[in-house]
């Protein structure tokens, strides 16, 4: 009892030899940031940490800003040159 295989030729997968494919410099160093940046988060998440940390401080600070502003205002004495 003897099966058919649906296997391709032996000959015919000698004859199609692929060498390895040429990568390009550009994808080379595309792929080096890819996993450094990958591997080490800290690279990017500490820089948005710590601007995002200075932004709040800045919101937090404009709450009174229009107040303070209005007080300087009035306690400078308006000079009138007549």
């Amino acid at each position: 009892m003897n099966t058919q295989s649906n296997a391709m030729p032996e000959s015919h997968l000698e004859s199609q030899v692929i060498g390895p494919a040429e990568i390009s410099g550009t994808r080379r160093l595309y792929w080096s940031l890819r996993r450094e940046l990958w591997e080490y988060r800290s690279i990017y998440v500490a820089p948005l940490a710590v601007s995002a940390l200075i932004l709040f401080g800045f919101l937090i600070s404009t709450i009174h800003l229009r107040e303070k502003m209005l007080r300087r205002r009035r306690s400078v004495p308006c000079s009138s040159t007549n």
